[in-house]
């Protein structure tokens, strides 16, 4: 655990360090079917000032999970400030993956600069709390992706260039032949202003937003004690 740090290790490995996760509980460990990758520490939305937790990894699974491209929120008028109640079905459930969970259920959604708010014309909307009810995983944040690339320039094309395990069966320069047939798949993160969404978009290898009422995948991220990973 010593040698995981916020986006890097001292082996001279950086984030994407694979690691194996027993997340049904079952006794073993499926390299095929239970991957995960180090993204960077856990980001602690729920803080009066957000900030990493240096105790907890970010992990996220290999690729998309669910059958097709999800619209974000089951909200009727499709905004950006309700969090991602559409996709809570598609994450795994604690039923499922019972050997892993969240360290807060319930998490504070912050826009792309850490803030709680986004803006649409002259509106201004706070964003929530949003409740992951039942699931044992959560969405990535723009935060992490970050920290992982050690950078903010996450609109320029080749900004994923340094971490391509964020684009595993992404099929870089297709928009097909990935999991349940869509490459991209959605953050936790909405806007700043705008009624749009980031997410991590593998054809031009960066991070973009779109409107609350796009098509797009499910990635699962889940939170582990870096105490109880063991690095060989």
């Amino acid at each position: 655990s010593s040698k995981l740090t916020n986006g890097q290790l001292t082996n001279g490995q950086s984030g994407g360090y694979a690691l194996t996760c027993d997340v049904d509980g079952d006794g073993t460990y499926d390299e095929t079917t239970e991957r995960f990758y180090y993204v960077s520490d856990f980001y602690d939305t729920n803080l009066s000032t957000p900030a990493f937790n240096s105790d907890y990894a970010t992990l996220i699974y290999y690729k998309n999970v669910g059958a097709k491209a999800y619209q974000e929120t089951t909200i009727t008028n499709f905004n950006n400030y309700s969090g991602p109640s559409a996709l809570l079905s598609i994450l795994p459930a604690t039923s499922t993956w019972k050997n892993v969970s969240l360290l807060n259920t319930q998490r504070q959604i912050l826009n792309e600069s850490g803030g709680t708010t986004t803006t649409s014309g002259t509106n201004t909307y706070n964003l929530p709390k949003f409740t992951y009810t039942g699931r044992a995983a959560r969405l990535l944040t723009t935060q992490e992706i970050d920290a992982a690339t050690g950078s903010t320039s996450r609109t320029s094309y080749g900004y994923l260039d340094n971490v391509e395990f964020l684009m595993e069966d992404s099929a870089y320069s297709k928009k097909s032949g990935c999991s349940g047939g869509i490459c991209d798949y959605w953050l936790e993160t909405p806007n700043a202003s705008g009624n749009f969404v980031w997410l991590v978009d593998p054809y031009d290898r960066r991070v973009i937003s779109t409107n609350a009422n796009g098509f797009v995948g499910v990635r699962p991220v889940i939170e582990v004690l870096k105490s109880s990973i063991s690095l060989e």
